[in-house]
């Protein structure tokens, strides 16, 4: 098992990773490698501390974590063949998160779409660098999941035994 301290620019906190998680993921635990982790918190009178249940690298949290895509698009680039194109591109990344497409009519205006599900996309970068192809396609940007609405076997909520993420640089 590891005690680690995750950092970040405003804190740290330490993290309890027992060892069947930390069997997996050791190599992660390295002096300013960038992780992600979810898993309990753990408060008590001095201190709050959180126990891990997951740690990705950061460059895969994305992958793992995302709930919802949304895609961001100039509006003037629209027509039905960059339709088609974006439907090809969305085609190669199918997954599980929602997509929602945000039109940017003016600079201080946007229709939203939220696309059906058959859209739906798997993040990550390759995606973002077949979107980034796209002519008028301004940005991609991920959503979390919602986190687990059931309690974890220690009871109680957020900050007294509930899940959450964290993100930093793992020190020993």
């Amino acid at each position: 098992m590891a005690f680690v301290t995750l950092e970040d620019r405003h804190g740290s906190v330490e993290v309890t990773v027992f060892s069947t998680l930390y069997a997996g993921i050791y190599e992660l635990l390295t002096e300013d490698s960038a992780v992600m982790v979810e898993g309990r918190v753990q408060k008590d009178e001095n201190a709050v501390k959180l126990v891990a249940d997951s740690i990705v690298p950061m460059e895969t949290a994305e992958e793992k974590w995302a709930g919802t895509v949304h895609l961001y698009v100039d509006a003037d680039n629209v027509s039905k063949p960059w339709l088609e194109n974006l439907k090809a591109v969305m085609g190669r990344y199918t997954g599980p998160c929602r997509s929602i497409l945000h039109l940017r009519l003016s600079p201080h205006q946007e229709a939203v779409i939220e696309l059906p599900a058959t859209l739906g996309l798997k993040p990550g970068s390759a995606l973002r660098s077949d979107l980034e192809q796209l002519p008028g396609c301004l940005a991609m940007a991920t959503a979390p999941r919602p986190l687990e609405a059931a309690p974890r076997p220690n009871g109680g909520r957020f900050g007294n035994g509930h899940g959450g993420r964290a993100y930093g640089n793992s020190r020993y």
